[in-house]
């Protein structure tokens, strides 16, 4: 209840009021919730009177609860109050952009929501295209409610084809208004599907409707109308059509009370309803909603007790929204039960009741109890459940949904049907339910598309040109005739204006400043380098000009380490040069046929014209701009011409593997099949482009010195053409017209009147000279150095009859194949009409199985196919070798070092000394090594000690025993280093030392045959250090005072008897199996007793090394030695 005064405008008075919310169903454990102060003023005010009323006594606050209107000022108090703030329903925008809600929670929705769930909606049946109507007058809030609604539908990708925002007058000017809506029609029908209309008074929609309807537009079911209201409260939207709120606002329908004729017809109702739909946070509250509710409505109406809830009971003359909320018409009574508002305000004061009950916290501290609250759901009086966002604003359920009209024909229209539901799922996001349309009445059963399928334009679908008329046709075929005669007639006059700025502009001239001579002696190709090349191919990389055997190589293939290294060192040459000003007068002129030149960082050939001055018609020209534009694979390219008085040059590329002719005349250099056809086929490529595609039409001057080759053995024609430029040239010489034909050759080589199928049917004749040349290899005309080349040329331009002189064919049928050798008579032919065009040689040939890969390189891929499985094969048996060789040196260094020093070595990593506690030693000497050296040669000495320290060597390998060194005849060996073996060290040295007396017994001296070798052997056991001593051949050592003892035990001992120390004997007696004897006085102290060694048990030693075969698995392969030596078991 609400306890005191309110204005006529809807705004609280000065005076101090007091409001109490009860909840019927909760009782308060705790203080009644109170709010006191007016709702108007700034900050400071509120700050004073909070601050007044704390003072005076009053109780504390616990919350400000806000009504309808501006939130901002229930901020403001709440603040005031150091209290929370529940905001029933703001119309400012709060808590949505620049304003957060600090310490509180507003319980209705904002508009930003409210359009965000609408566009997620518009997403989820597929719109793309949306138009706005906005009724409402914006500008409360930080953003309009315009401008929210254009954000949520851009986040979605909704565009807005059509937007109209102002007021339309509708009370007292209804004609001028229908007018204003017929126009917003005419203007968007054809842009938009679906309309969006934020409605400021529900009789806007129905004079837009009535706007469509009479367009014609509601009978498709192809436009819908979705009307949203900004202001957060419901009420209006329901009274729509036929209702007496709107007739009163309606001067054109008429009241359809009792017995009033109604100018609507049903099937205009009907369109109406089946083409509107509204989107609210709830659709509507109808009376009995629920028990809840319908105990808070009884308390508002209660009239006896209408003090107590004012100004919602107050009965006085107070016009609320503009009419009087009770009078004797029921219908236009202010109807609470439409207000949201009041049902928020009911849930806030439960809600708040509920926590302060529950007591999780002090509802005195504001910001713990509203951060409480934002986590809190709770259950609506209108029935569905809610929670807040993070920014404290509930989050409600929306409704697309359908007002319907009553069964029985015209009338107030009955509860809405609820088209979808957009339920929110997270921040910002909604989720979408949709119901059966068809039971709504929409046409179709589906809500229409937001644009036509081929657009609103039949911009997305091609036009039917069956359909079009004669008319039509015409008109069409006419404007597109002249269009494409227009553009052409631009094409060519734009092409010729350009073409003759070209010729005047002559940028094919070229300035002697720009080029630098080079010398060519030092760049040209030389015939060995060309020979290397296709020799390479052949498995022949010799020089032929070194004579030498030597020089042949073993390989087959070396193409690319020749070629591509050489290409390499030309470009190395090239980056090389110094840009030295070279063109010195002397210098130039002294050019008589052709000089390498440098121009724009490029290697050029210069072509001298041997004329004193030369004056450039149009013809010349216009050739030399056609030369200037040739671009092909085997034509040389033309880079211009030098004109500065007798110093005539054309500029060509320079082609670094000379020429055809050089290549040809070079017999030591071997050329396959594979290389003649591509030398073929090059030449056939560039005449043909020439002949048919060029513009000139002609080369002119075809022969094997103007085939250039390039890097990539590819044939470049070049010094074609020109013929008006060459002329007044000195005559060639007749060998230079060994390649002419006839008809050129009687008119002394004068060409440049001819016309261009004369010079044609000419380099027929000197491409078929060029084939023979290619074949023969002996010149144009055979062994042409024997012959006498006037005599030949007198031949061919004056035939005896029909006996025409021309190459003997017989030399080219060992090479050259049928096909060629039948063609080259009709090639040749005196009568140049009879002479074949190019591209019926090519056709020909190719039909006859002559023909090439695209470029040589192709070629040489071929020709390495072959021999790729016998290079894997030469692979793997490499890499065999390699990997036996590998396992010889490692068994080389194994038996000069252990293993783990050998790997630690052969990883690069240091050896460190090691300790070994218990090892025994053996050291031996030859007795009377020295006499016998004095009666022996070295080399005798060298022998014999071979022969004998080799058996030695095979005796030790049957025990487990590492050689140490030999010096001289002192023989040294260990056991139990560097692989250990427990106490089993001093029996396997004892056994072997006793075996190798055994072998000195019957060893033979090779050179001295009745001379008898004596051994003194000495053991003894104990502790050394071992270490690999140097890097440069490195020996591994034993170290330590027990080494020195060992070399005593066998100094001072006696020949052919083995001498042991103490502690090995004892060690020895521990195992068992051996005989011995003490040598000394056993009076003696024990480190200086010593003892006779005279036999071992072979069995028992045998029988011990089993017994330790699983601790070291090594003694394996000792113990087979030793039973395959012995015949032991």
């Amino acid at each position: 209840m609400v306890e005191g005064g309110m204005n006529t405008d809807g705004t609280f008075t000065s005076s101090s009021i007091m409001l109490k919310f009860k909840d019927p169903t909760v009782i308060f454990k705790k203080k009644d919730l109170k709010q006191t102060y007016p709702l108007g003023g700034s900050f400071p005010a509120y700050s004073d009177m909070a601050m007044d009323d704390l003072m005076f006594g009053n109780e504390s606050v616990v919350a400000v609860v806000g009504f309808e209107g501006d939130c901002k000022e229930v901020s403001y108090l709440a603040d005031a109050y150091e209290s929370m703030a529940l905001m029933v329903q703001c119309t400012d925008g709060i808590g949505e952009s620049k304003f957060p809600i600090a310490n509180g929670v507003q319980m209705a929705t904002t508009m930003g929501a409210l359009y965000r769930g609408f566009a997620a909606m518009a997403k989820s049946i597929g719109w793309t295209n949306v138009a706005i109507i906005n009724m409402h007058d914006d500008g409360r809030g930080d953003r309009s409610d315009h401008d929210q609604l254009l954000d949520a539908l851009s986040k979605q990708g909704i565009d807005v084809d059509y937007t109209h925002k102002g007021k339309i007058p509708t009370y007292g000017a209804v004609y001028s208004g229908a007018e204003s809506w017929m126009r917003i029609v005419k203007e968007s029908y054809l842009k938009t599907r679906i309309y969006v209309m934020i409605i400021e008074d529900p009789l806007d929609i129905t004079l837009f409707m009535d706007s469509l309807y009479n367009f014609g537009l509601l009978e498709t079911g192809k436009y819908v109308v979705i009307g949203i209201e900004p202001v957060p409260k419901i009420d209006p939207i329901f009274e729509t059509f036929l209702t007496s709120y709107s007739n009163n606002r309606d001067m054109t329908m008429k009241t359809c009370g009792n017995g009033g004729a109604v100018k609507v017809s049903n099937p205009m109702v009907r369109n109406y309803y089946r083409s509107l739909f509204m989107f609210t946070d709830i659709a509507t509250v109808k009376p009995n909603f629920n028990n809840e509710w319908n105990a808070l409505l009884k308390k508002i109406y209660n009239k006896d007790v209408n003090t107590s809830c004012p100004p919602l009971c107050d009965r006085k003359d107070k016009n609320i929204y503009g009419y009087n909320p009770f009078t004797s018409n029921d219908m236009e009574e202010y109807d609470y039960s439409a207000s949201t508002a009041m049902g928020n305000a009911y849930d806030a004061g439960k809600l708040l009741a509920t926590m302060i009950n529950n007591g999780q916290t002090n509802p005195l501290n504001a910001s713990q109890f509203s951060q409480l609250m934002k986590q809190q759901s709770y259950k609506s009086i209108f029935g569905y459940d809610s929670s807040f966002d993070s920014q404290g604003i509930a989050m409600r359920e929306y409704m697309l949904w359908s007002p319907q009209k009553p069964a029985g024909g015209l009338g107030i229209y009955e509860w809405a049907k609820i088209a979808a539901k957009v339920l929110p799922n997270g921040m910002r996001a909604y989720t979408v339910e949709w119901n059966n349309l068809t039971q709504l009445g929409v046409l179709h059963g589906k809500l229409p598309e937001s644009k036509p399928k081929c657009g609103f334009n039949m911009e997305l679908c091609p036009r039917d040109y069956s359909q079009l008329s004669e008319l039509e046709i015409v008109i069409i075929a006419a404007t597109s005739v002249c269009t494409i005669a227009l553009v052409v007639v631009l094409y060519f006059a734009i092409r010729r204006v350009s073409y003759e700025r070209r010729l005047q502009t002559m940028y094919f001239l070229v300035n002697r400043s720009q080029v630098y001579l080079r010398d060519k002696t030092k760049w040209k190709s030389t015939f060995g380098s060309a020979f290397q090349t296709t020799a390479a191919l052949q498995g022949l990389t010799y020089d032929p000009r070194e004579k030498s055997d030597a020089n042949k190589p073993k390989n087959l293939i070396n193409f690319y380490q020749q070629n591509i290294t050489k290409a390499i060192d030309t470009t190395k040459k090239k980056m090389k040069i110094k840009k030295k000003d070279t063109k010195k007068a002397d210098r130039w002129t002294e050019i008589i046929d052709w000089e390498l030149g440098e121009y724009k960082g490029k290697l050029v050939a210069l072509r001298r014209i041997q004329k004193e001055s030369l004056k450039l018609t149009r013809p010349m020209k216009e050739e030399l701009d056609k030369l200037m534009k040739m671009n092909h694979d085997n034509l040389n390219p033309f880079y211009g011409i030098i004109n500065e008085g007798n110093l005539i040059f054309t500029i060509h590329a320079f082609a670094v593997r000379d020429t055809l002719n050089d290549v040809l005349r070079n017999t030591d250099m071997r050329l396959d099949k594979f290389f003649k056809n591509s030398f073929i086929f090059d030449l056939i490529k560039g005449i043909g482009y020439l002949h048919d595609n060029s513009g000139i039409g002609y080369h002119g001057n075809l022969k094997s010195t103007n085939c250039l080759i390039d890097e990539y053995w590819r044939i470049r024609l070049s010094s074609f053409g020109m013929e008006q430029i060459r002329m007044d040239e000195p005559p060639p010489s007749s060998r230079e017209m060994l390649w002419t034909a006839p008809e050129i050759v009687r008119r002394h080589n004068i060409k440049y009147d001819l016309d261009k199928n004369q010079l044609t049917k000419a380099d027929i004749y000197s491409f078929g000279i060029i084939i023979y040349e290619i074949y023969g290899r002996e010149g144009p005309f055979g062994d042409d150095d024997l012959l006498d080349t006037n005599e030949i040329i007198e031949q061919v331009k004056f035939p005896r009859g029909n006996d025409v002189t021309r190459p003997d064919l017989s030399l080219l049928k060992r090479d050259a194949p049928d096909q060629i050798i039948q063609s080259l008579p009709s090639i040749w032919h005196e009568d140049p009409k009879r002479r074949p065009a190019i591209s019926w040689i090519r056709k020909s040939w190719k039909e006859a199985g002559i023909s090439a890969k695209d470029n040589l390189a192709d070629n040489i891929m071929a020709l390495f196919d072959r021999y790729t499985n016998n290079l894997e094969g030469l692979v793997k048996e490499k890499t065999q070798e390699l990997e036996e060789e590998k396992i010889r040196n490692e068994n080389l260094l194994l038996q000069l070092l252990p293993r783990s020093v050998a790997n630690c070595l052969k990883d690069g990593r240091p050896v460190e000394a090691e300790f070994y506690d218990s090892v025994t030693i053996y050291f031996s000497d030859v007795v009377g090594f020295t006499a016998l050296s004095s009666k022996s040669t070295p080399m005798q000495i060298v022998n014999m000690l071979n022969s004998l320290y080799t058996q030695f060597d095979l005796l030790i390998d049957k025990f487990d025993c590492y050689k140490v060194e030999t010096i001289g005849d002192a023989y040294m060996y260990v056991s139990g280093l560097p692989d250990t073996n427990d106490m089993l060290h001093a029996g396997e040295v004892a056994a072997s030392a006793l075996e190798l007396l055994e072998i000195i017994k019957t060893y033979v001296v090779p050179h001295a045959e009745d001379e008898k070798l004596r051994l003194r052997i000495g053991l003894h056991t104990g502790c050394v250090v071992t270490g690999v001593v140097g890097v440069k051949m490195p020996r591994y050592c034993l170290f330590g005072a027990n080494v020195h003892i060992a070399s005593r035990m066998e100094s001072s001992g006696e020949p052919m008897r083995v001498q042991i120390s103490d502690t090995t004997y004892h060690i020895l007696e521990d195992n068992g199996g051996y005989e011995m004897q003490l040598r000394t006085d056993p009076k003696k102290p024990p480190e200086r007793r010593t003892y006779w060694l005279h036999a071992y048990n072979k069995q028992h030693r045998l029988d011990r090394l089993k017994k330790e075969t699983e601790r070291f698995p090594r003694l394996n392969a000792v113990i087979n030695k030793s039973i395959k030596a012995w015949n032991l078991h």
